[in-house]
């Protein structure tokens, strides 16, 4: 998906000024039209996920007061952000691919996470289902002490549409078991469930 792909628009979502852009990795992605829906959900208090979409929403970040994202995707970050001085983004580049390595970013994102405390974070990916459902579960792990299992559950009853893939859940399950020596959960078929 080298060339930029853009939706038409009509003229009036035009002559507002709208842009509604999809980028490759190395273009920067266009502020989206205000959009206030299930493209993001509250975890806990300053901790948010969410989709791309709730990302490039300017309008979105500045009402719920974001200033920190772990960009979950092989995009190129909102283009804001170099444009806002106080808001700051980490890059996980990773595909929702079960063979991908997330884990190799995991203690860089718990890590940067703990740096933001106090600010408001969004954990981001295309969907928010599956890369950015597993980084914030190793935040919920990692900086909270949660339990896979207490971590996954808090995210399901916020977002139920979460399911880190078969690739990413095997990948959580080790990291609990480095932080905890044993786990709360395992695989079944393609989900996590409780122990």
């Amino acid at each position: 998906m080298g060339a930029v792909q853009s939706r038409r628009r009509s003229s009036a979502a035009t002559d507002r000024g709208a842009v509604d852009l999809v980028s490759s990795s190395d273009l920067p992605l266009r502020v989206a039209e205000p959009q206030f829906d299930d493209s993001i959900s509250e975890v806990f208090p300053k901790l948010y996920i969410g989709q791309q979409s709730a990302a490039l929403n300017l309008s979105l970040v500045r009402k719920l007061g974001i200033r920190a994202f772990v960009n979950c995707s092989n995009r190129a970050a909102p283009e804001f952000l170099g444009q806002e001085r106080d808001l700051s983004c980490l890059a996980v580049p990773v595909h929702d691919d079960p063979k991908e390595a997330i884990s190799q970013h995991f203690e860089r994102a718990a890590q940067w996470a703990r740096t933001k405390d106090g600010l408001t974070l969004l954990v981001f990916c295309m969907s928010g289902i599956s890369r950015s459902a597993t980084i914030v579960l190793v935040l919920l792990m990692k900086n909270r002490g949660m339990t896979l299992a207490a971590a996954h559950a808090r995210l399901r009853e916020c977002r139920p549409k979460v399911r880190p893939n078969k690739g990413f859940a095997m990948q959580l399950l080790q990291y609990e078991l480095k932080l905890r020596g044993c786990c709360s959960m395992r695989r079944s078929g393609n989900r996590l469930v409780p122990l």
